[in-house]
């Protein structure tokens, strides 16, 4: 569930850059906002589910995965836990794709690379920090910090080239994703105390629980559309 959410969410964004660069060639920056917009809600919806799913799953899946041979069980806990730190950043990252497609439209390189640098930057210091105290997992945070530094150092390049704003519209669709995110992270908690021994099969049948729950949760709270779908399927 959580890989081809992800890839989605990746692909779309990389698909919006022609049109950025369309858009910027004619001049219509207040359309290249409302495309960054309504390409951030899209990526939103598949990154936000992807990221939950997998903090809630970190350590069936690491069980499922790895806990084999010389894989102890303590190993696939501090696995789990790594994957729990990663998750954490990949909204962020999700973001910061959409928010880069800008600066590449229009031929901002420089900017683009001082906010990857700052990224970098950030990562590196927050996984020097988190890594004394929490080994691992503190590096995986690291990178998550990262990804947030990055995804803020872009939205504020764009607000300062006047290129970017949140509009009501992407508040109220973040809300909603947000709803039906929490929606599937209580029906999955509540699945795992059901399973009494994680396995493949039991994992496949949560991964899909989990995302038919939240297709069902999206479109009762308007999450999604049919608009949206047919958008999706037909980018993927």
């Amino acid at each position: 569930m959580q890989l081809p959410l992800g890839l989605m969410a990746a692909l779309g964004s990389s698909l919006l850059l022609p049109e950025l660069a369309r858009r910027h060639r004619a001049g219509e920056e207040r359309a290249i906002v409302a495309a960054q917009n309504r390409a951030l809600e899209v990526a939103l919806l598949l990154a936000l589910p992807a990221s939950a799913a997998l903090f809630i799953l970190a350590r069936p899946m690491s069980i499922v995965l790895f806990e084999r041979g010389a894989f102890r069980s303590s190993d696939a806990e501090g696995t789990a836990l790594v994957l729990m730190a990663l998750s954490a950043g990949l909204p962020f990252a999700t973001a910061a794709k959409v928010l880069s497609q800008t600066l590449f439209a229009r031929g901002s390189l420089k900017a683009a690379l001082v906010a990857a640098i700052l990224g970098l930057a950030l990562t590196v210091a927050a996984s020097l920090l988190l890594a004394w105290p929490f080994g691992p997992t503190g590096i995986a945070l690291g990178v998550s910090v990262g990804c947030l530094g990055h995804a803020v150092a872009l939205a504020s390049g764009l607000r300062r080239f006047g290129l970017w704003s949140p509009d009501r519209a992407l508040s109220a669709r973040v809300i909603r994703i947000t709803i039906a995110v929490l929606a599937m992270s209580l029906g999955l908690v509540a699945a795992i105390r059901f399973v009494p021994q994680v396995g493949v099969l039991s994992l496949a049948a949560l991964c899909l629980g989990g995302l038919a729950v939240y297709l069902i949760a999206a479109l009762a709270t308007g999450a999604v559309t049919r608009d949206d779908w047919a958008a999706l399927t037909k980018k993927s």
